[in-house]
Parts: structure tokens; sequence; C-alpha cells
């Protein structure tokens, strides 16, 4: 599992559990090491900017619930890559329709309202 995929799953056990998440849970969560997850910990906290704690008093580490709620960034793309799979989903469209079209219509609306793609 990548790292990136690892950020993902820990955001989605924090913000599912209302209660400080033990290590233990995520370690079997994830099938990875403690040295592993500490690591993810620091790049959540000190790239991604997450208010992740460690509460003592329940031996488990949350989202600050004192400060704004927090999400990961957004799936970026620049226009090319944009347009590409736009041009792909269309081709997809001829061979079975529907296949990704729901999944992609907000990107169709954005583009749209940014002018660059006619739908």
């Amino acid at each position: 599992m990548s790292r990136m995929d690892r950020t993902y799953k820990i955001h989605e056990i924090l913000k599912a559990s209302r209660h400080p998440v033990a290590m233990r849970i995520f370690m079997a969560e994830l099938e990875t090491s403690r040295n592993t997850i500490t690591r993810d910990f620091e790049f959540l906290r000190d790239a991604l900017g997450a208010p992740l704690i460690y509460s003592r008093e329940y031996n488990g580490h949350l989202y600050d619930p004192n400060a704004p709620s927090f999400e990961l960034p957004g799936f970026w793309m620049k226009p090319a890559e944009l347009h590409a799979l736009l041009a792909c989903e269309q081709l997809l469209e001829n061979v079975q329709p529907g296949l990704i079209a729901f999944h992609l219509s907000p990107l169709k609306k954005g583009a749209a309202v940014a002018g660059g793609v006619r739908s």
C-alpha cells in the first residue's frame, strides 16, 4: 500500500471514529508497522496540516475537536490531463454507456464552467 493510500485510509478511520483510535487498530487496518504509521502521522501533520493529536488519557489518536474540520486535498489535474480523461470517457461511452459518466459528471460541469470543455 502506498503512502497516499495509507494517508486516505488513516483519514477515513479518524473521520469515522468518535473516539481516539488506538495504534493497534491502525496497524491492523493498514497491515503495516507502528513506525510506518508514525511517519504517516507526521506527513499528515507536517505536509498536509492535519490537526492530528494524541490523547494520553485514551491512548489513541484523533483530529483535534477544537480545530476546524479537516479534509484531505482534492484531486488536482492539469488542463491537458482533464481533457485526456474526458476524451477517454467519451470513447468509453460509445462502448459501454454510463460506465464512468456518473463519476465524471462533476468534472464535466466544472470544466464547462471554466470554459475548457464542451459536453
